[in-house]
């Protein structure tokens, strides 16, 4: 086994690498023919909804287990742009301020959607 030095580890690895992330457990839905999603998660008995547009419009989809991947709550604030997708068997978001919603989904769709738009965070 080899053991490299700090310093001769890229800048960009050494602050990705000293990142704490955090998980939360919640929910994804879709409405109007998939053309809009709403995500909840609970972080310290707080509710957190990203409210969502999607394109291109596909159709209905959920995940009863989706996981909210973030850094700090205050990323889970504002309007925000996104992108990912839907399909097969499982949903990705990539929010552009950092945080990712995935997910598997209670019912396959086909194709895959790739998928882009904006939300807005909302807590109470």
């Amino acid at each position: 086994m080899s053991f490299v030095e700090p310093a001769c580890l890229p800048v960009d690895l050494i602050i990705l690498s000293s990142i704490q992330m955090s998980t939360a457990r919640g929910s994804v839905r879709s409405f109007d023919g998939g053309s809009r999603f709403t995500a909840t998660f609970i972080i310290d008995e707080i509710m957190y909804q990203f409210w969502g547009n999607l394109g291109p419009a596909g159709q209905d989809f959920s995940s009863m287990n989706a996981t909210l991947t973030y850094t700090s709550t205050e990323q889970l604030t504002a309007q925000r742009p996104f992108d990912g997708q839907v399909g097969t068997m499982d949903l990705m978001i990539n929010i552009a301020n950092g945080p990712q919603i995935s997910g598997p989904l209670d019912a396959p769709i086909h194709p895959v959607i790739r998928v882009s738009g904006s939300g807005v965070w909302m807590h109470s």
